[in-house]
């Protein structure tokens, strides 16, 4: 399995060291918070954030299901440093040297995935991969990057969608799309750039 660009993880880790440990992130996105909001889990959901970050909607989920089991994933050490001292002692964290190493299936109720694919050398792989540990019953809330965004960001992105592109890449991954939609617009500060991303709530299609 191939795994994250070397000189990505790199960035990432040097901009939650430098920059986000005195400023961190921590207001969850507004279209993700629309997506898990119209979700029906079951009682004590157990929880995966993979590429957490320093918890920006890990703090939503804990607000959202405050009897949910947690586990939040990154490969930055520095963002996990930042995720624990917010919210340590509220969810189980782990580093991964590698986006394939998580061990099982049919875990999980729920897993985010927000702002990551866009990084990886192997998307499909990798979504593949999170079909596997989400329960039959469970749910994927996903993001991709649209090809229109122009966003300046910490690491160079090795991928980016269209609308058609974004949905076939989850559909041959077996899942079924319940909801979808799109955020487009232009951020104007620090700097003026265009922002354009694709979401998604997903869930298992068929076998594969």
């Amino acid at each position: 399995m191939t795994n994250m660009n070397k000189s990505v993880e790199d960035s990432w880790e040097h901009g939650y060291k430098d920059i986000r440990t005195k400023d961190p992130f921590v207001w969850p996105d507004v279209d993700l918070i629309r997506l898990v909001s119209h979700l029906s889990l079951p009682d004590r959901p157990k929880i995966l954030d993979f590429g957490c970050g320093e918890g920006r909607n890990t703090r939503f989920l804990i607000e959202k299901f405050n009897d949910g089991q947690f586990l939040c994933v990154d490969k930055s050490e520095s963002a996990l440093q930042i995720l624990n001292a917010l919210y340590g002692d509220l969810v189980d964290s782990r580093r991964l040297s590698n986006e394939f190493e998580l061990e099982g299936t049919c875990q999980y109720d729920l897993i985010i995935c927000w702002g990551v694919c866009h990084y990886l050398d192997d998307p499909e792989a990798f979504l593949r991969k999170l079909r596997l540990l989400m329960k039959s019953s469970g749910y994927l809330v996903i993001s991709l990057k649209g090809e229109t965004d122009a966003r300046p960001q910490m690491a160079e992105s090795l991928h980016c969608w269209t609308e058609v592109s974004a949905e076939n890449l989850i559909e041959r991954c077996g899942f079924r799309i319940t909801e979808s939609g799109s955020s487009l617009g232009v951020r104007r500060f620090p700097a003026k750039a265009s922002w354009h991303n694709y979401w998604f709530a997903v869930t298992s299609a068929k076998e594969i």
